[in-house]
Protein backbone atom coordinates (compact mmCIF):
# COMPACT_ATOMS: atom_id res chain seq x y z
CA UNK A 1 0.00 0.00 0.00
CA UNK A 2 1.08 3.58 -0.58
CA UNK A 3 2.50 5.46 2.36
CA UNK A 4 1.10 8.93 2.99
CA UNK A 5 3.39 10.96 5.30
CA UNK A 6 1.90 12.12 8.57
CA UNK A 7 1.83 15.90 8.81
CA UNK A 8 1.61 16.01 12.64
CA UNK A 9 4.61 17.61 14.34
CA UNK A 10 6.52 20.57 13.05
CA UNK A 11 9.94 18.93 12.93
CA UNK A 12 8.93 15.50 11.61
CA UNK A 13 11.14 14.01 8.88
CA UNK A 14 8.72 12.63 6.34
CA UNK A 15 9.35 9.18 4.88
CA UNK A 16 8.07 9.55 1.33
CA UNK A 17 10.19 6.91 -0.38
CA UNK A 18 7.08 4.90 -1.35
CA UNK A 19 4.63 7.76 -1.69
CA UNK A 20 2.21 8.00 -4.62
CA UNK A 21 0.91 11.59 -4.72
CA UNK A 22 -2.35 10.59 -6.37
CA UNK A 23 -3.22 7.62 -4.14
CA UNK A 24 -5.51 9.48 -1.78
CA UNK A 25 -6.95 11.70 -4.48
CA UNK A 26 -8.37 8.82 -6.50
CA UNK A 27 -9.85 6.81 -3.64
CA UNK A 28 -13.41 7.84 -4.58
CA UNK A 29 -12.88 8.42 -8.29
CA UNK A 30 -15.04 6.71 -10.90
CA UNK A 31 -13.21 5.19 -13.85
CA UNK A 32 -14.05 6.42 -17.32
CA UNK A 33 -12.91 5.78 -20.86
CA UNK A 34 -9.20 6.19 -21.59
CA UNK A 35 -7.93 9.63 -22.52
CA UNK A 36 -6.40 9.96 -25.96
CA UNK A 37 -4.29 13.08 -25.42
CA UNK A 38 -0.79 12.78 -24.08
CA UNK A 39 0.55 14.91 -21.26
CA UNK A 40 4.23 14.11 -21.81
CA UNK A 41 6.09 17.39 -22.01
CA UNK A 42 3.33 19.32 -20.26
CA UNK A 43 4.26 21.70 -17.47
CA UNK A 44 1.66 21.48 -14.73
CA UNK A 45 1.15 23.27 -11.46
CA UNK A 46 -0.63 22.33 -8.25
CA UNK A 47 -4.24 23.35 -7.76
CA UNK A 48 -5.13 27.02 -7.40
CA UNK A 49 -8.30 26.15 -5.48
CA UNK A 50 -9.09 28.51 -2.61
CA UNK A 51 -8.63 25.63 -0.18
CA UNK A 52 -5.40 23.86 -1.11
CA UNK A 53 -5.80 20.06 -1.28
CA UNK A 54 -2.27 19.84 0.14
CA UNK A 55 -2.84 21.69 3.43
CA UNK A 56 -3.11 18.67 5.72
CA UNK A 57 -1.05 16.14 3.76
CA UNK A 58 1.36 15.95 0.82
CA UNK A 59 2.55 19.50 1.53
CA UNK A 60 5.45 19.13 -0.88
CA UNK A 61 2.97 19.35 -3.76
CA UNK A 62 1.42 22.65 -2.62
CA UNK A 63 2.18 25.24 -5.31
CA UNK A 64 4.50 22.79 -7.05
CA UNK A 65 5.51 23.06 -10.71
CA UNK A 66 6.00 19.70 -12.42
CA UNK A 67 7.27 18.60 -15.83
CA UNK A 68 5.53 15.41 -16.99
CA UNK A 69 8.16 13.09 -18.49
CA UNK A 70 6.30 9.82 -19.01
CA UNK A 71 2.72 8.59 -19.41
CA UNK A 72 2.06 4.95 -20.23
CA UNK A 73 -0.38 2.18 -19.29
CA UNK A 74 1.11 1.68 -15.84
CA UNK A 75 1.89 5.16 -14.57
CA UNK A 76 2.47 8.83 -15.16
CA UNK A 77 5.81 10.27 -14.07
CA UNK A 78 7.05 13.80 -13.62
CA UNK A 79 9.74 15.86 -11.92
CA UNK A 80 9.06 18.73 -9.55
CA UNK A 81 11.06 21.77 -10.66
CA UNK A 82 10.65 24.33 -7.88
CA UNK A 83 12.12 22.55 -4.83
CA UNK A 84 15.84 23.31 -4.58
CA UNK A 85 17.90 21.22 -2.14
CA UNK A 86 21.09 21.88 -0.21
CA UNK A 87 23.11 19.78 -2.65
CA UNK A 88 24.97 21.02 -5.71
CA UNK A 89 26.58 19.39 -8.74
CA UNK A 90 29.84 20.58 -10.26
CA UNK A 91 30.24 21.04 -14.00
CA UNK A 92 33.75 21.14 -15.49
CA UNK A 93 33.55 23.69 -18.28
CA UNK A 94 36.87 23.87 -20.10
CA UNK A 95 38.84 23.97 -16.87
CA UNK A 96 36.38 26.10 -14.89
CA UNK A 97 34.30 24.42 -12.21
CA UNK A 98 30.76 25.74 -11.87
CA UNK A 99 28.23 24.54 -9.28
CA UNK A 100 24.49 24.41 -9.89
CA UNK A 101 21.80 23.44 -7.34
CA UNK A 102 20.24 19.99 -7.31
CA UNK A 103 16.44 20.03 -7.34
CA UNK A 104 14.12 17.55 -5.65
CA UNK A 105 12.13 15.90 -8.41
CA UNK A 106 9.90 13.83 -6.17
CA UNK A 107 9.75 11.11 -3.53
CA UNK A 108 10.60 8.16 -5.78
CA UNK A 109 14.33 8.38 -5.15
CA UNK A 110 14.91 4.62 -5.06
CA UNK A 111 13.66 3.58 -8.50
CA UNK A 112 16.97 4.29 -10.22
CA UNK A 113 19.18 3.52 -7.24
CA UNK A 114 21.76 0.84 -7.72
CA UNK A 115 23.24 -1.48 -5.15
CA UNK A 116 24.87 -0.07 -2.06
CA UNK A 117 24.50 3.56 -1.03
CA UNK A 118 24.79 5.13 -4.47
CA UNK A 119 22.36 7.94 -5.17
CA UNK A 120 19.93 7.89 -8.07
CA UNK A 121 21.32 9.54 -11.20
CA UNK A 122 20.76 13.19 -11.92
CA UNK A 123 18.73 14.34 -14.89
CA UNK A 124 19.79 17.62 -16.44
CA UNK A 125 17.12 19.74 -18.08
CA UNK A 126 17.76 22.48 -20.58
CA UNK A 127 15.31 24.61 -22.52
CA UNK A 128 17.00 25.50 -25.79
CA UNK A 129 15.77 24.99 -29.39
CA UNK A 130 19.43 24.78 -30.47
CA UNK A 131 19.72 21.33 -28.92
CA UNK A 132 17.21 19.90 -31.38
CA UNK A 133 19.32 20.95 -34.35
CA UNK A 134 22.50 19.73 -32.68
CA UNK A 135 20.89 16.38 -31.69
CA UNK A 136 21.90 16.86 -28.06
CA UNK A 137 19.70 15.31 -25.37
CA UNK A 138 16.15 14.00 -25.69
CA UNK A 139 13.22 16.39 -26.00
CA UNK A 140 10.47 15.79 -23.45
CA UNK A 141 7.38 15.54 -25.64
CA UNK A 142 7.25 18.68 -27.75
CA UNK A 143 7.98 20.99 -24.83
CA UNK A 144 11.28 22.40 -26.07
CA UNK A 145 12.79 21.12 -22.81
CA UNK A 146 15.54 18.54 -23.25
CA UNK A 147 16.61 15.81 -20.84
CA UNK A 148 20.39 15.53 -20.95
CA UNK A 149 23.29 13.72 -19.36
CA UNK A 150 26.10 15.61 -17.69
CA UNK A 151 28.19 15.03 -20.79
CA UNK A 152 25.40 16.46 -23.00
CA UNK A 153 25.23 19.60 -20.88
CA UNK A 154 28.98 20.12 -20.89
CA UNK A 155 29.07 19.64 -24.66
CA UNK A 156 26.21 22.10 -25.24
CA UNK A 157 27.72 24.81 -23.02
CA UNK A 158 31.24 24.43 -24.42
CA UNK A 159 29.78 24.65 -27.94
CA UNK A 160 28.03 27.91 -27.07
CA UNK A 161 24.55 26.42 -27.49
CA UNK A 162 23.54 27.15 -23.91
CA UNK A 163 24.63 28.87 -20.72
CA UNK A 164 25.19 27.23 -17.35
CA UNK A 165 22.54 29.61 -16.02
CA UNK A 166 19.98 27.80 -18.22
CA UNK A 167 20.51 24.35 -16.67
CA UNK A 168 18.43 22.53 -14.07
CA UNK A 169 19.67 19.39 -12.33
CA UNK A 170 16.92 17.18 -10.89
CA UNK A 171 17.08 14.06 -8.72
CA UNK A 172 14.11 11.81 -7.99
CA UNK A 173 10.66 11.80 -9.57
CA UNK A 174 6.96 11.85 -8.79
CA UNK A 175 4.73 8.98 -9.87
CA UNK A 176 1.01 8.51 -10.39
CA UNK A 177 0.21 4.80 -10.50
CA UNK A 178 -2.67 3.90 -12.75
CA UNK A 179 -5.44 1.87 -11.15
CA UNK A 180 -8.05 2.42 -13.85
CA UNK A 181 -8.38 4.12 -17.21
CA UNK A 182 -8.85 7.59 -15.74
CA UNK A 183 -6.01 7.44 -13.24
CA UNK A 184 -2.57 8.92 -13.67
CA UNK A 185 -1.77 12.58 -13.87
CA UNK A 186 -4.43 13.23 -16.54
CA UNK A 187 -7.11 12.10 -14.10
CA UNK A 188 -5.77 14.37 -11.38
CA UNK A 189 -5.75 17.32 -13.80
CA UNK A 190 -9.38 16.63 -14.67
CA UNK A 191 -10.30 16.46 -10.99
CA UNK A 192 -8.61 19.76 -10.22
CA UNK A 193 -5.59 18.65 -8.22
CA UNK A 194 -3.25 19.96 -10.92
CA UNK A 195 -3.58 22.44 -13.77
CA UNK A 196 -1.78 22.62 -17.11
CA UNK A 197 0.37 25.69 -17.69
CA UNK A 198 -0.20 27.22 -21.10
CA UNK A 199 2.65 27.23 -23.58
CA UNK A 200 2.64 31.03 -23.51
CA UNK A 201 3.62 31.00 -19.83
CA UNK A 202 6.20 28.22 -19.80
CA UNK A 203 9.15 30.46 -20.71
CA UNK A 204 8.47 32.90 -17.88
CA UNK A 205 8.00 30.08 -15.38
CA UNK A 206 11.24 28.42 -16.47
CA UNK A 207 13.30 31.62 -16.30
CA UNK A 208 11.96 32.50 -12.85
CA UNK A 209 12.87 29.09 -11.45
CA UNK A 210 16.42 29.37 -12.76
CA UNK A 211 17.04 32.20 -10.27
CA UNK A 212 16.73 29.86 -7.28
CA UNK A 213 19.92 29.19 -5.30
CA UNK A 214 21.17 26.18 -3.32
CA UNK A 215 19.04 25.85 -0.19
CA UNK A 216 20.34 27.21 3.11
CA UNK A 217 18.68 28.81 6.11
CA UNK A 218 19.52 32.15 4.51
CA UNK A 219 18.07 31.33 1.07
CA UNK A 220 14.99 29.42 2.31
CA UNK A 221 12.50 32.28 2.18
CA UNK A 222 13.81 33.70 -1.11
CA UNK A 223 13.67 30.28 -2.78
CA UNK A 224 10.11 29.75 -1.56
CA UNK A 225 9.14 33.17 -2.88
CA UNK A 226 10.59 32.34 -6.29
CA UNK A 227 8.86 28.94 -6.26
CA UNK A 228 5.53 30.62 -5.50
CA UNK A 229 6.13 33.30 -8.15
CA UNK A 230 6.79 30.63 -10.79
CA UNK A 231 3.66 28.75 -9.76
CA UNK A 232 1.62 31.98 -9.93
CA UNK A 233 2.94 32.77 -13.42
CA UNK A 234 1.21 29.64 -14.67
CA UNK A 235 -2.29 30.72 -13.78
CA UNK A 236 -4.74 32.08 -16.30
CA UNK A 237 -6.81 34.20 -13.91
CA UNK A 238 -6.37 35.69 -10.48
CA UNK A 239 -8.07 34.10 -7.49
CA UNK A 240 -11.13 35.62 -5.89
CA UNK A 241 -11.28 36.88 -2.32
CA UNK A 242 -9.39 34.78 0.24
CA UNK A 243 -11.05 31.98 2.20
CA UNK A 244 -10.63 31.96 5.96
CA UNK A 245 -10.54 29.15 8.49
CA UNK A 246 -13.98 28.95 10.08
CA UNK A 247 -14.38 31.30 13.01
CA UNK A 248 -11.01 33.01 12.49
CA UNK A 249 -9.16 35.56 10.36
CA UNK A 250 -6.59 32.97 9.20
CA UNK A 251 -6.29 32.81 5.40
CA UNK A 252 -6.28 29.15 4.29
CA UNK A 253 -3.77 29.91 1.51
CA UNK A 254 -1.36 31.48 3.99
CA UNK A 255 -1.82 28.45 6.22
CA UNK A 256 -0.97 26.09 3.36
CA UNK A 257 2.06 28.25 2.46
CA UNK A 258 3.33 27.94 6.03
CA UNK A 259 2.75 24.18 5.96
CA UNK A 260 4.91 24.00 2.81
CA UNK A 261 7.65 26.09 4.45
CA UNK A 262 7.76 23.73 7.44
CA UNK A 263 7.80 20.73 5.11
CA UNK A 264 10.81 22.13 3.23
CA UNK A 265 12.65 22.83 6.50
CA UNK A 266 11.92 19.37 7.88
CA UNK A 267 12.69 17.46 4.71
CA UNK A 268 15.66 19.36 3.25
CA UNK A 269 17.41 21.36 6.01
Amino acid sequence: SDYIPNSDGEEEIFDVSEYDPASGMRSSSVCSTPQSSTVVGALIRASSAKRSPYLLADQGFHKSVILVVLDDEESSQGVILNHVTTETITLDLEGTNVEIPVRYGGPFQDLARGEGDSKPPLVFLLSSPSLREASIGVEVGTSGIFACTKQNITKAINAGLASVADVMAVQGLSMWKKHCSRSGVRGDIEEGYFEEISNNNIGNVWRRLLSQKPLTQETLDENLLIATDAWAMGRAVLQDDPVYVFGSDVDTEALADEALRRWVKAFFL
